[in-house]
């Protein structure tokens, strides 16, 4: 065989492994993807091999040249985008603004806030689909259940997902029929039935493989954060989340858009931020955040600060958790609420040098990346949990993660306490600046009714004039009254001494959410 026979093998065996790196790895074509830069310095390197292997060292001090400036390119821009020479860059990479005061949400906003985490989402979720034999049996569900705002409720929902390669060939003509809808609040899981398959998902292959769908329509744009998304209507779509390098060549990964593709049809749609669609849930993850506010607190005072003095550093809390296996993991953990039909996640700010307590938190609009930091000393969550979970540790009951809320005036940590099975058996509240001021029970309702003493303050809570048909006081040690009106209407409230003044036939005016009650004073 000839050498320019040879050289026409090489070139094309090189071409080919070429086109397979792309059509696996998907590196987006830009001079800001440090990935790119590899592939091109290995074919750099593989064509001057093969020069010299048929030219000899003719014109060697140039292609050394050439292999020299690729990797001066890589290790100079990849150095010259750090944070050591662009910290004040690298700290404004978020919108932050500092609060005066706690924003937090108040106790009426309770029924706006998921409290079960996404371990228990993946319980309720797996029993639903379980019962439905002919999906089990090709399908399962993805564990990226996505907290969203659905009809300004919040709910946390999860696409079905092909079993393998065989199964997505088997099913690829009908595609997933449908995904899962849970109600954290409720308790309660659904599964919705879609009238056409979705085809171009995560879990597909090759030309249907969502990412690859992607890529092949913006070779040239960054993308990341696919998730799962339903419209106000419950159709299915998946987002992406867009972004570019804005300091120096490969530093400052700052978004810039979203890109939502039907599954259905394949359809997709690219946006600015300026023109994102308001039913739109997640842009900005609470991992990006959280990773971006650490970087932000790092180097609030300077990038030598962060290595030395270490001055005023800050960062978001980690907790400890325990996943489907029981097993423990360290990690950035949130909380959320629906707020004008958008996500609010919110965490933990704690002093770098000290994660004993927190000395604020941090809530992010998902939506349009919008942070508001207020700074108020407060037992860190970890804490909270643990002492939330000592008060039932005959059980062996775990915390999820807490959500802050404002009860008449005192901020509180709200949390969930589930099972081994991760099924959600009782709530919490915990004072969040004296952690020995709490209440456990099996009730949402009773354990704010008895962390408030009954004297529950809101602008949602109405004035409401009843005549008692029925009273009774159950319990023992923190007993709760309930009271039944005329129309039958049942309210509870924690005991107070003056309720044992209330009598049938009596007309009081009382305040309620049509559920529980405080006295007219």
């Amino acid at each position: 065989m000839n050498k320019k026979r040879i050289l026409v093998i090489a070139i094309v065996g090189l071409l080919l492994i070429n086109a397979l790196i792309f059509y696996v790895l998907l590196p987006t074509i830009s001079i800001h993807n440090v990935g790119l830069w590899f592939i091109v310095m290995i074919n750099v390197m593989a064509g001057t091999f093969l020069y010299h292997l048929f030219k000899g060292t003719k014109n060697i001090k140039v292609t050394a040249l050439i292999n020299l400036i690729v990797i001066l390119g890589i290790v100079l821009g990849s150095l010259f985008s750090s944070e050591m020479f662009h910290a004040t860059a690298y700290s404004n990479l978020l919108d932050i603004r500092i609060s005066d005061s706690a924003e937090l949400p108040t106790a009426d906003k309770l029924n706006k806030i998921p409290l079960m985490d996404t371990e228990s989402s993946k319980v309720l979720g797996n029993r639903k689909i379980g019962a439905l034999n002919e999906i089990v049996s090709q399908f399962e569900v993805s564990n990226d259940y996505m907290t969203i705002s659905y009809k300004n409720e919040p709910v946390k929902v999860s696409a079905l997902k092909y079993a393998g390669l065989w199964k997505w060939n088997a099913n690829r003509k009908t595609g997933i029929p449908g995904y899962v809808m849970v109600r954290p609040n409720d308790l309660t899981a659904e599964y919705i039935e879609l009238s056409e398959g979705m085809k171009y998902v995560p879990s597909a292959f090759f030309s249907e493989d969502l990412n690859r769908h992607i890529y092949f329509k913006y070779p040239t744009v960054f993308f990341d954060n696919v998730h799962f998304e339903i419209t106000e209507d419950g159709d299915p779509v998946y987002v992406v989340s867009t972004y570019e390098y804005t300091i120096g060549l490969f530093g400052g990964k700052k978004i810039t858009g979203c890109i939502i593709i039907d599954p259905v049809t394949g359809d997709m749609q690219r946006y600015d931020l300026d023109n994102i669609p308001q039913w739109l849930d997640i842009v900005y993850n609470g991992n990006y955040i959280a990773k971006y506010f650490d970087i932000y607190g790092k180097l609030i005072n300077g990038f030598w600060n962060s290595l030395f003095g270490q001055k005023g550093l800050i960062e978001s809390t980690t907790t400890t958790t325990y996943n489907s296996e029981g097993e423990a993991v360290r990690e950035n953990d949130f909380g959320y609420i629906v707020e004008n039909d958008d996500v609010i996640v919110y965490t933990g700010v704690t002093a770098v040098t000290n994660d004993e307590s927190n000395i604020g938190y941090l809530m992010a609009n998902e939506r349009t990346g919008e942070i508001v930091v207020s700074y108020f000393e407060s037992t860190d969550e970890d804490s909270v949990m643990r002492a939330a979970e000592g008060e039932v540790q005959e059980k062996g009951y775990r915390a999820c993660f807490p959500s802050l809320v404002d009860i008449n005036g005192t901020p509180a940590y709200v949390m969930v306490l589930k099972d081994k099975l991760g099924l959600v058996k009782m709530y919490a509240i915990v004072d969040a600046s004296q952690y020995s001021h709490m209440v456990v029970g099996e009730s949402l309702d009773k354990v704010l009714a008895q962390f408030t003493n009954g004297n529950i303050t809101s602008d949602t809570l109405q004035e409401k004039t009843i005549t008692i048909k029925k009273v009774a006081i159950i319990g023992s040690g923190e007993p709760v009254v309930y009271i039944v009106d005329t129309d039958n209407n049942i309210y509870y409230a924690a005991f107070q001494p003056e309720m044992l003044l209330l009598e049938e036939g009596m007309e009081v005016t009382i305040y309620t959410d049509g559920q529980i009650f405080r006295l007219s004073r």
